[in-house]
């Protein structure tokens, strides 16, 4: 490129010397401006072909535009969105495996668990009749003072007419939460001895994996953040296997959390519960895609669109991706094709795709 931005820095300067020096009248004249007519031509296609030639590593872009039929029927509650409490797949299966263990014991109409804020009970997740549910409201919790007052001391507590029975969630330094196991009709037949030794170790082991996955979240979306999104890249680029690398970009937004929740939303449908979203920047998210989710991405992609214009109807976003080279292993150099593409997309203007290629 800088070779050919020279040759046409220095034709079209020769032409200009070669013209100053008062060669030629009549004919001359001629001679001299279809000469710089044909040097600045000569320079110009050097510059446009360096231009072209850098850029036919990228495809031919895949415009999103502004659809005109809403990707999605669902419905949404901004409160919702901005309380709901989002959970790994592992703290689900190992509060699944809690709750089963303890009906055998006694059959419960509900299992409720709360988290401490402060010296308040937040209501987390709730399994009833065997379906699990993210609440978005406070439960009522009657005698709420004196069931706090005993959880507060590690004690288990009944209400008063024994619907309800209270268990702390403690590890050996601190108290988080709690479960509330709700019977159909008053019991007074279970002890609670009988259930403590499993519910420590309940809350041991829980308290380990919330907190181990909290580290890999970003705080604000409740996505995977940045420093997880390095570790897998370096993993996922020593691995045998096609797969590529997306980065999406956000503009003209004004709930950050809201927009996270609704990609997450979206790609969790397509894509199944274990897929990982991650958070680069303020406005930068990016996710690995096998070569088949990658085909239906590309196919799907107005659809993220519509549902974000649904609650931010000024949003926009530029979309680019890379996949990997097997046969280069480098992680920066995989990370780095994304990152042209997608900047190649931001300058392409509003609502574009471009997939670097690496033919």
């Amino acid at each position: 490129m800088k070779i050919q931005a020279f040759l046409f820095l220095f034709l079209t300067c020769s032409e200009i010397l070669y013209a100053s020096e008062g060669l030629g009248k009549g004919m001359g004249h001629i001679f001299t401006w279809s000469f710089f007519a044909f040097s600045s031509f000569l320079g110009l296609f050097f510059v446009l072909y360096g231009l072209f030639s850098k850029s036919e590593k990228l495809k031919k872009s895949k415009i999103v535009g502004a659809p005109t039929i809403l990707g999605s029927n669902r419905e949404y509650s901004l409160d919702e969105m901005r309380n709901r409490e989002v959970f790994g797949r592992k703290e689900e299966e190992l509060y699944l495996e809690y709750t089963e263990q303890m009906e055998k014991y006694r059959a419960f109409e509900t299992i409720v668990l709360y988290f401490f804020q402060g010296e308040n009970l937040v209501p987390a997740y709730i399994k009833r009749s065997g379906i699990l549910i993210t609440p978005t409201e406070n439960i009522q919790i009657e005698n709420e003072e004196q069931v706090i007052e005993k959880l507060l001391k590690k004690e288990g507590v009944f209400n008063r007419d024994h619907t309800s029975l209270f268990l702390p969630l403690a590890d050996e330094r601190k108290l988080y939460g709690a479960l509330e196991f709700c019977f159909q009709n008053p019991d007074s037949g279970l002890k609670i001895s009988s259930v403590w030794a499993d519910t420590k170790e309940f809350a041991k082991n829980f308290l380990k994996l919330h907190s181990y996955n909290s580290s890999k979240k970003d705080t604000a979306t409740e996505v995977y953040n940045s420093e997880y999104f390095w570790d897998t890249i370096q993993s996922k680029s020593k691995e045998k296997t096609d797969e590529n690398l997306t980065l999406i970009s956000f503009f003209d937004y004004t709930d950050i959390s809201i927009v996270a929740y609704l990609l997450k939303s979206q790609l969790v449908d397509w894509f199944g519960d274990d897929f990982k979203i991650y958070r680069l920047s303020d406005s930068i998210f990016s996710f690995f895609l096998r070569e088949n989710e990658n085909r239906k991405f590309q196919s799907k992609v107005e659809e993220i669109l519509s549902d974000l214009q649904r609650y931010e109807n000024r949003i926009y976003m530029s979309v680019g991706s890379a996949d990997k080279n097997i046969k280069y292993s480098s992680y920066q150099k995989w990370f780095q094709r994304a990152e042209n593409a997608l900047q190649a997309s931001v300058l392409q203007g509003q609502n574009h795709y471009k997939q670097f290629s690496l033919k």
